[in-house]
Parts: structure tokens; sequence; C-alpha cells
């Protein structure tokens, strides 16, 4: 019984939960169009931005992609020369597309914010946007992977150092090299130990 109560406990905290993240989904025409991306960085890491398209309809078309964010915060993150640009794709009637604005990285030597992103996408004269607002947060403690291996094993090496003096000073010089003498009092002797055949 508890531990239904606990699965059940655990299920509604899940699907109860907010997700952190941009899925959004809008109908442009005939195209069904879903974006897919983080609302929150860590600075000095990069994000993916995708963007999915389904043409339900009997047409195909040029769309074009464009990602927005004012100039002044452009400066706060490094992109691919690219990113910004028109994105031109074409999508064949029953068919499905997928674009991804790639490696979008945050620096981290600027005040940690809000970014105004925008993702347009256009059909023609047909225009669907779709806001996206991206936070930064404070950066990793340990920002690269050899100081993600080099740190545990800079603190076991402490510890062992530590381990090792700790055992200086409460063990007796070599006495790991000395054998213990056995105590033989503590044994019980049978009485027919003593008995002569």
């Amino acid at each position: 019984m508890i531990r239904r109560a606990a699965q059940a406990l655990f299920l509604l905290l899940l699907l109860g939960n907010d997700t952190h993240a941009l899925t959004e989904t809008k109908n442009l025409s005939d195209l069904n169009i879903t974006v897919y991306a983080p609302d929150w960085i860590w600075q000095k890491n990069a994000i993916n931005i995708l963007v999915t398209i389904e043409n339900t309809g009997t047409n195909s078309g040029d769309i074009t992609l464009d990602l927005n964010l004012p100039a002044e915060y452009k400066g706060h993150f490094s992109f691919e020369d690219n990113v910004f640009n028109t994105q031109t794709l074409n999508i064949s009637s029953g068919e499905s597309v997928r674009y991804a604005f790639t490696n979008i990285e945050a620096l981290g030597d600027v005040p940690r914010q809000t970014y105004p992103f925008e993702i347009v996408i256009s059909l023609g004269e047909t225009v669907a946007t779709f806001d996206y607002p991206l936070t930064t947060i404070r950066g990793p403690v340990v920002s690269t992977a050899t100081w993600a291996i080099l740190l545990p094993g800079i603190l076991c090496a402490l510890w062992c150092i530590a381990f090792i003096i700790a055992l200086r000073k409460f063990a007796a010089p070599d006495a790991w090299k000395t054998p213990s003498q056995l105590d033989h009092s503590k044994i019980p002797e049978e009485p027919w130990m003593d008995e002569t055949p």
C-alpha cells in the first residue's frame, strides 16, 4: 500500500513538474511547426535550437527561418557566422524537415540575464513567430573535461597523504613489516593435552 502511494506521488511530481525547455507548436498554412530549445543555459556552454516542420498539405514550397537577437546582446554569445542568416528550406507535400541552429555559446564574462531570442518562420507572406527567452545561469565550477578528471584525482591523492600521515602517527615504525606475537594465554587447554600415552 505504501509502495503504491509512493509511486503515485512520484508520478504526480514528475507529470506536474514544469519542463525547463521551450516546446511550442504553431500552424503556418498547411505546415505544423515545432520548436525545441532549452530555456536556460550555463555560461560557457552551448545550446542548439531544433525546428521541425511537417507539410500536411498537397503543395510543396520554400520556407525561410530566421533566428533574431537584438544587436546589443550578440556580443554576449559565441556562434557560427551564419547562425543569424536567413535559412531557406524546401518542403514537399507530405514530408517533414528539421533544421537546427547549433553551437550558440553563452559567454562567461557578462552579467547573467534573460535574452529575448525570436524565431521567425515565413511561407510567402504568412509568418509564424516564436518568442524564445533564454536565461543564463552561473557556469559550472569545473568547466573543462580535463579538470573534471583531475579534480577527483587530486582529492583522492590528498586523502591518501592524510591517511599515511595518520598511520605513521598512530603506529610503530615498520609495524606493518613485523608479524604480531600470538597471545597463547587466552587459548583454553583441553584435559587430554597433558595425558601421557
